[in-house]
């Protein structure tokens, strides 16, 4: 009877050590949160997979902007920066949300036109810089005549 009590002391002393302990289990795995960054920033048809061409002063500008990255309601703007006096000329701007891969599609319109020259595009992630590209703009007699010598 004594082994009885033994073994019954045992048990329960190993029943209580058991709870006493604290359970390890693997820690959840969370995929890596990488930031929204800027990939690649296309224009007008190259954003369609066609060739660049020119801007017109007297036509919007088209611009599609590919990030990659997880963001939740951040702030993408894209200002447009004529280069001969620094002035910003357009801007526009949207909140964007991503979890990958994604595509944003802005658009730069002036209602008496864009001047002709050099601007900057520079794009911005919740303040941070995401990217620059200059494009020339040309007024739609400088085109004119290209596009009638490669017609022939």
């Amino acid at each position: 009877m004594r082994i009885v009590q033994g073994i019954g002391a045992f048990g329960l002393a190993m029943f209580l050590l058991a709870g006493c302990q604290q359970q390890h289990s693997a820690a959840p795995t969370t995929a890596k949160v990488e930031p929204i960054k800027v990939e690649q920033m296309l224009l007008g048809p190259e954003a369609a997979g066609g060739a660049l061409t020119p801007p017109t002063t007297d036509k919007p500008l088209a611009v599609s902007i590919s990030t990659s990255g997880t963001a939740r309601d951040a702030q993408l703007l894209a200002r447009l920066i004529r280069l001969s006096d620094g002035q910003t000329v357009a801007q526009a701007s949207k909140k964007v949300t991503f979890s990958g891969p994604g595509v944003t599609a802005l658009e730069f319109s002036a209602p008496t036109g864009w001047n002709a020259g050099r601007h900057l595009i520079e794009v911005t992630i919740d303040g941070r810089l995401g990217a620059q590209r200059d494009v020339d703009f040309v007024t739609p007699e400088q085109v004119a005549p290209a596009a009638a010598g490669s017609a022939r």
